[in-house]
């Protein structure tokens, strides 16, 4: 019986892991993956872009979330590091809530 209470508590702390690691800490809060946060932060990076070169650079950015996101009145403001060509990494907030079907889109 023992055994099998250890494996049990070893297989809910590695589901918990795999969790944290695939979809991101948001994900045990409510908020959005880090997918979510990574998409929809290029897809408003490529359509406020202005001229087709930078919405090129856009679709090429490397796009790392940090952090975890900060919960307001069903807003949840992201952390993201954006970094173009090489270029150092700037920083940057993304703002998210779940739009009227229930995926995440940019807060306005």
């Amino acid at each position: 019986m023992r055994k099998i209470l250890n494996f049990l508590v070893l297989a809910i702390v590695a589901g918990s892991a795999i969790v944290y690691f695939t979809l991101g800490p948001n994900a045990f809060l409510g908020g959005p993956t880090k997918n979510a946060i990574i998409d929809i932060t290029r897809q408003v990076m490529i359509a406020t872009s202005p001229s087709p070169t930078e919405a090129e650079l856009a679709k090429t950015a490397k796009i790392s979330p940090t952090g975890v996101c900060n919960p307001s009145d069903g807003k949840y403001a992201c952390g993201v590091e954006v970094t173009v060509d090489g270029a150092a990494p700037k920083t940057f907030v993304a703002v998210l809530k779940k739009g009227a079907d229930g995926n995440w889109v940019m807060a306005e």
